[in-house]
């Protein structure tokens, strides 16, 4: 069967997401995959939790953070 589209909304901390979309035009019927589903369905695949924030991302951020006065968790 030649399947033509897949998509994944609302994915957090995984890297290449484009080919999480890919196993879902492959391996699924589905065209879109989002949230809780999707996360099921990413790690099924093996794809594995990352950290996307850089260290210089996280250090900018908690600058912004501590300009609005909100505290830091």
């Amino acid at each position: 069967m030649i399947k033509g589209s897949g998509a994944v909304m609302a994915v957090e901390n995984i890297l290449h997401v484009s080919k999480l979309a890919q196993k879902v035009m492959e391996d699924t019927p589905h065209m879109n995959l989002v949230g809780a589903g999707a996360e099921e369905f990413v790690y099924s695949k093996g794809f594995k939790k990352t950290t996307l924030l850089t260290p210089a991302a996280k250090k900018r951020w908690e600058a912004w953070l501590k300009n609005l006065n909100i505290p830091l968790r």
